[in-house]
């Protein structure tokens, strides 16, 4: 018999370790390759999930459940075959049915954000779901592929926020307005952005952004009587999107009174405020 040595066998072993360790490599690889499921838009949550006709999927997200204000909104479109499209066309139309009337609220139509990996858009919602009010929330959705627009649609339910994150007022015309508070989302001490959508009623059915005019706040703590320093006051970035800065001073309850007023200078709303609690 021909005696075992470990040396006869080194080569053999030699290989096989290799050939385990690439194939160790390449799953690595594969697994570091593959996205996490919600890639994109870590932080918000799967509302909806809508299937279309034409076998597409449009998942509806959000960071937290719909409330009257303003709300971040995120749309996913997926192919028969799962995969995320990029190349489509998404609007939604939020409308609230109250039986006797119906009327829509602001948005921001979705645009292809390639960092959330998603369509990103907003609804300002200007009431909450009542006994006698039902919000829907329909999405036409264009793909290259489809000769026509696909419509889909679902039930929502909004609450009311507390504190408030929205107000509205009626100037010396009659014309309507609506203001919603969209940052600070995590408030903490010194200079924060303060943002603040303006829009304005038309009619039931178009909610247009104000453009056009200024915003002035003056944040005060009702608890300790005083204000802040080296505010700065919003001005407009994008139609209807007034933004500047507020500084808090100390942890507690502050209320930024949030003026809107023409280019002129001629107040429109006073004496109006969001309460934000550090």
């Amino acid at each position: 018999m021909k005696p075992f040595s470990i040396l006869s066998k080194t080569p053999f072993l030699l290989l096989s370790f290799s050939l385990l360790f690439l194939s160790s490599c390449d799953d690595d690889n594969e697994q570091e390759e593959t996205p996490p499921v919600n890639a994109g838009v870590e932080g918000y949550q799967l509302r909806h999930n809508l299937s279309s006709d034409a076998g597409y999927e449009v998942e509806v997200y959000s960071p937290q459940a719909y409330f009257v204000g303003y709300n971040r909104l995120a749309l996913r479109v997926r192919s028969g075959s799962g995969n995320l499209v990029s190349d489509a066309t998404v609007k939604f139309l939020p409308m609230m049915d109250m039986g006797s009337m119906m009327h829509t609220t602001p948005v921001e139509q979705p645009q292809y954000d390639a960092d959330l990996n998603a369509f990103a858009g907003s609804a300002t919602f200007i009431m909450p779901s009542t006994s006698t009010g039902r919000w829907t929330m329909k999405v036409v959705l264009e793909v290259p592929d489809l000769a026509l627009p696909d419509t889909l649609e679902t039930d929502i339910t909004v609450e009311a926020a507390e504190p408030a994150r929205l107000f509205s007022f009626t100037d010396t015309s009659g014309t309507g307005y609506f203001v919603a508070l969209r940052a600070p989302r995590a408030p903490e001490l010194g200079l924060n952005p303060y943002s603040v959508m303006v829009y304005q009623r038309e009619s039931m059915m178009n909610l247009p952004a104000a453009t056009g005019l200024e915003v002035a706040i003056e944040p005060r703590m009702p608890s300790m009587g005083h204000g802040s320093p080296n505010n700065v006051m919003p001005s407009e970035i994008a139609p209807g999107h007034y933004e500047g800065e507020v500084n808090f001073t100390m942890s507690g309850l502050w209320r930024v009174h949030t003026d809107v007023l023409t280019s002129e200078g001629d107040t429109l709303a006073g004496d109006s405020w969001f309460d934000i609690t550090l």
